[in-house]
């Protein structure tokens, strides 16, 4: 039996100050959902750093590896951050 998707928006910065209370909402919405689906709704991220970037793709392995899996939507701004670091951003809508 599947779960619904879990949902979190995400918006403004984020850098390595905010990443401990960010990691607990992650956390949190991912916890909402024991065989679904978390989607990430960045559609309001205005910048971020690798941290964030770290964070995320920590989350999406993590999720993976339970049978679950992350899904996002994604402002330019985070697209191009994942884009400079080298890394995919997980399953973007």
């Amino acid at each position: 039996m599947t779960s619904p998707a879990a949902h979190l928006v995400l918006d403004g910065s984020y850098d390595l100050s905010g990443l401990v209370v960010l990691r607990e909402d992650l956390m949190r919405a991912a916890g909402e959902t024991v065989d679904g689906v978390l989607h990430l709704d960045m559609g309001g991220v205005g910048a971020a750093d690798v941290g964030f970037v770290q964070l995320l793709l920590s989350l999406d392995v993590s999720l993976a590896a339970s049978g679950r899996r992350l899904t996002a939507t994604a402002s330019e701004a985070v697209r191009a951050l994942f884009e400079r670091c080298g890394a995919p951003l997980p399953a973007v809508s």
